[in-house]
């Protein structure tokens, strides 16, 4: 148990200075965005800085959510907090739902943008250093969100890429005006496309969450690598009733085990001790497993007698 409060505190320790780091860019981002669209005139820069923003709110959810889902189990919460992540990483899918339509909405029903001439190189630099800046944290948060399977981190690693993409379209809009002006819908063009983009990265963080909400099974490559470490056991002769959860990236595994009736209390105990270090230590993201020792053939006379 304590192994296991470290190892939770280690993760928030973790996800938190991605997180923190997301947030002191995202606030120097929305501020040199604001101020340079205000010098220049340039609209569309102004509400990019209002992204940067509005993904301080993001930023602040992310924190909360990873704090709470660190807690230790309780008589609340039996399984613990982990499954917030969860929820959290359902908010950010919809959030980025929204960021999507918002940009298909933004391509067909905003006006053309102008701005002051003589201000493109400023704008175009402020534009890709943020493309830089969000990309990096895009990349940094993702892969780190993989590593402590945390779909919160997964998620907010998506908004980074939208506000990227935001970005991207306002230096498109630069290079556009300044060197092809007679082609006013580009700009709508490769909205829509990268909208559509961000739609199907919404869709499939929304699935994945939506699937760990409702304790949809685990793959069936992950079912059958399970099965085989606990048979790995010599004392094991057969395993039945698996069922495998998911809370916030972690597997919890329940299963039956059976072994020689003969067998003494202590060394039942011993035979699913086995079994619980054979599967933590071979499979990824295995935090608990639970373990029920039943006589040899058990499951095979349940099995005849109902027919």
């Amino acid at each position: 148990m304590f192994t296991q409060q470290r190892q939770n505190q280690e993760r928030l320790k973790k996800a938190s200075r991605i997180t923190i780091a997301g947030a002191a860019t995202n606030a120097v981002l929305a501020i040199v965005k604001i101020v340079v669209g205000c010098y220049s005139g340039y609209l569309a820069l102004i509400a990019d800085g209002f992204h940067s923003f509005s993904d301080l709110v993001s930023d602040f959810i992310a924190l909360i959510t990873l704090k709470i889902s660190a807690r230790e189990a309780d008589v609340h919460m039996h399984y613990g907090y982990r499954r917030v992540e969860t929820l959290g990483a359902l908010f950010f899918s919809l959030l980025l739902a929204a960021i999507g339509v918002g940009l298909i909405v933004d391509a067909f029903g905003a006006p053309e943008h102008t701005f002051t001439t003589g201000f493109y190189f400023e704008v175009g630099l402020v534009a890709a250093l943020a493309v830089a800046a969000k990309e990096v944290l895009f990349q940094l948060t993702r892969r780190l969100g993989i590593k402590l399977s945390s779909p919160m981190l997964v998620a907010n690693a998506w908004h980074h890429r939208s506000a990227a993409i935001s970005s991207v379209l306002v230096l498109i809009s630069v290079v556009i005006h300044e060197i092809f002006p007679i082609f006013p819908y580009v700009d709508t063009i490769t909205t829509v496309i990268i909208a559509g983009l961000i739609l199907h990265a919404s869709w499939e963080e929304g699935v994945q969450a939506v699937k760990e909400l409702i304790d949809f099974s685990p793959s069936l490559e992950t079912v059958a690598l399970v099965e085989e470490m606990a048979e790995r056991v010599p004392e094991v002769t057969f395993t039945h009733n698996l069922r495998i959860r998911t809370l916030g990236g972690a597997l919890y595994v329940e299963l039956c085990a059976e072994t020689d009736p003969d067998l003494t209390i202590e060394k039942g105990h011993e035979v699913a001790e086995k079994i619980r270090k054979e599967i933590t230590q071979n499979i990824p993201n295995v935090i608990e497993v639970m373990v029920h020792i039943t006589p040899k053939g058990e499951y095979l006379r349940k099995e005849l007698a109902e027919i």
